[in-house]
């Protein structure tokens, strides 16, 4: 077996950063909380992870760097990061 049952990116390679793992184990434990409360109405399949769950857990880590989403940004029609902490200074 590869990694003598380890996770295979932690025993042959670097694994991911904390910065990674932190917002995998925040959607992990949303997702577990989202099943307990709606688990009578879900059927017995793969379910991908719901986009709010996705969206609450990315918004939480970008405010938690100074960071956060310009949803009014015209560019492109893309969404752009700004420095929250600069916000309102020229």
């Amino acid at each position: 077996m590869l990694a003598e049952g380890r996770l295979i990116n932690l025993s042959a390679a670097f694994g991911h950063p904390p910065e990674v793992m932190d917002m995998s184990f925040a959607n992990q434990a949303l997702c577990v909380r989202y099943i307990v409360e709606n688990h009578a109405r879900l059927d017995n399949v793969v379910h991908s992870v719901p986009t709010a769950i996705d969206k609450r857990v990315a918004a939480l880590k970008l405010n938690a760097i100074g960071m956060r989403l310009n949803t009014h940004c015209k560019a492109r029609g893309v969404p752009a990061l700004v420095d929250a902490r600069h916000v309102g200074r020229p």
